[in-house]
């Protein structure tokens, strides 16, 4: 005599959960891994371009690199992806403020604040910068939660620059 399985039970929704739940932190251990890597790449080209202080050679090791490193390892290594990553470094230039904020936010929330940096950088000083830069990584991950739309992450941006 067989048992008929009833998978109606408790039995298939738990078994489904746990491996939703091995795959989400499957999904944040990369993220992690990926975004610590792209900062030490960052870290690593700035201190051989900071060394040699010219903003052409800095142009010239982006675009070398990455021809090198497209042909290895694929289109995530372009020059506008190296750019991304050593202002990555720059604007995070301590790793230990980056670790925690890693587990929270994924390479692109760190992209966007890049650019929020950049835009900052033109309109207020770098300590102030430095302050705002903290409370946006803060709320960054709130804002994307929402789902706010581009106007309303501009006007956020606007906010910050006025205050």
């Amino acid at each position: 005599m067989s048992k008929e399985i009833d998978l109606n039970s408790k039995l298939f929704p738990e078994i489904k959960k746990i491996i939703e739940e091995g795959k989400q932190q499957v999904a944040q251990a990369i993220n992690v891994s990926l975004t610590a890597t792209y900062w030490q790449i960052g870290k690593r080209i700035n201190e051989d371009i900071l060394e040699n202080k010219r903003a052409d050679y800095g142009k010239e090791i982006l675009h070398a690199l990455s021809a090198k490193l497209v042909n290895e390892y694929g289109k995530g290594f372009s020059t506008r992806n190296l750019a991304n990553m050593t202002c990555f470094a720059e604007v995070y230039p301590d790793f230990q403020i980056v670790a925690p904020l890693m587990r929270q936010l994924s390479w692109t929330h760190f992209k966007a604040n890049i650019k929020v940096a950049e835009y900052i950088t033109k309109h207020i000083s770098k300590e102030l910068l430095a302050k705002k830069l903290h409370q946006f990584a803060v709320t960054d991950q709130k804002l994307i939660e929402n789902r706010n739309s581009e106007t309303e992450f501009q006007n956020n941006l606007k906010g910050l620059r006025y205050e």
